[in-house]
């Protein structure tokens, strides 16, 4: 399962997959809520969206236990197990539809040399894909979350189709 199921797999409350429905390792769902979310958002950001430290870390441990009562650990596991051993290699020549590649220059989960490597890949297999690094200072879920920013990217990318 991967290094997320493995560390759900040593929770007590895991046992070994077979905990009643509402229940499970709700603590290690917590924690790796919280390292994710972490990743997905710049120190700067979150100081510019929250009033101080105190609040982050309120609305941080508010996402991550909404998070750890609302998602299955079984689920989550295979969920990461197969985004982490996912080749889509195989598949790449099979896309018809034009492709939009978004990078974030302050993106740590998708920093952008990865999403550029991903762009000469897709073209290499034939793919017709447009790379776009947009200077952010907010990380991946700021990125994702700030609509202004995309307009033009996308905007021009329709406007080619």
């Amino acid at each position: 399962l991967g290094l997320t199921g493995q560390l759900l797999a040593a929770d007590p409350d895991y046992a070994q997959g077979a905990y009643p429905p509402g229940a499970g390792p709700r603590r290690t769902l917590k924690k790796l809520r919280l390292e994710m979310t972490r990743r997905l958002f710049t120190r700067e950001h979150l100081a510019a969206t929250f009033p101080d430290s105190f609040a982050v870390d309120r609305h941080l441990e508010a996402d991550a236990d909404a998070f750890a009562a609302g998602f299955d650990a079984n689920c989550y596991a295979q969920l990461c197990a197969a985004y982490a051993c996912a080749d889509l290699a195989e598949s790449l020549p099979k896309i018809t539809a034009p492709v939009l590649l978004v990078a974030g220059s302050s993106d740590t989960v998708a920093p952008p040399a990865r999403v550029r490597d991903t762009y000469h890949v897709l073209t290499a297999a034939g793919v017709k894909a447009r790379y776009y690094e947009l200077q952010h200072d907010g990380g991946h879920g700021a990125l994702l979350a700030d609509e202004a920013a995309l307009i033009g990217p996308m905007s021009e990318f329709l406007s080619r189709l």
